[in-house]
């Protein structure tokens, strides 16, 4: 998303609520910051860091699932 996107979903509870399903990880993180020097709301913060904190942890579990592939079965209880 553009920051001219970003700053429109941040205009309202409702405009947040219609694209923050859509918005990528960046583009929360982005939001977040952007959001943490602008209107400074606080309630607006937790919600985006609501929503990262969700997006990250499903990344980070798929790194570690994707990284299991990379051990030879022979190893999978070993290790």
């Amino acid at each position: 998303m553009t920051k001219d996107e970003i700053d429109e979903a941040l205009a309202s509870w409702k405009t947040i609520n219609k694209k923050i399903g859509d918005m990528t990880e960046a583009d929360v993180k982005q939001a977040m910051n952007r959001e943490m020097v602008g209107n400074r709301r606080r309630d607006m913060v937790v919600r985006l860091h609501q929503r990262y904190t969700i997006l990250r942890a499903a990344r980070e579990r798929q790194e570690l699932v994707d990284s299991l592939a990379d051990v030879p079965a022979f190893l999978v209880g070993v290790v």
